[in-house]
């Protein structure tokens, strides 16, 4: 199945991973309702939206950038930009980019 979904695919291969891997959760979580009975109708995808595994992306100086194209398109975000965020994080684990929204997880190491 990720052989024929990259065929003409031309953004990072990670991302035909996540959404592969968002569908099989999805199945299984049906696949249990559905085998006590309390499945109300077949699985669908109503949200759009993917995991960005750490392999994609780097944070430097306070700038994050996400690859979209490998070597030729990035989603780059100032985070210094943003008095809101966290100044002691250790480091960053993995983002969900949605639709008009990224969600950005922090690290800190606790004494």
């Amino acid at each position: 199945m990720r052989s024929k979904l990259l065929e003409k695919w031309k953004y990072s291969k990670h991302y035909v991973d996540s959404a592969i891997n968002s569908v099989i959760g999805l199945v299984k979580g049906w696949v249990k309702l559905h085998n006590r009975g309390k499945a109300k109708s077949k699985p669908e995808i109503t949200k759009k939206n993917v995991y960005i595994k750490t392999t994609l992306f780097t944070c430097k100086n306070g700038v994050l950038k996400v690859s979209i194209e490998p070597r030729r398109r990035y989603l780059i975000v100032d985070l210094k930009e943003f008095e809101w965020l966290p100044r002691d994080y250790t480091s960053i684990g993995g983002l969900i980019l949605k639709e008009g929204e990224l969600i950005i997880t922090f690290k800190r190491k606790l004494n």
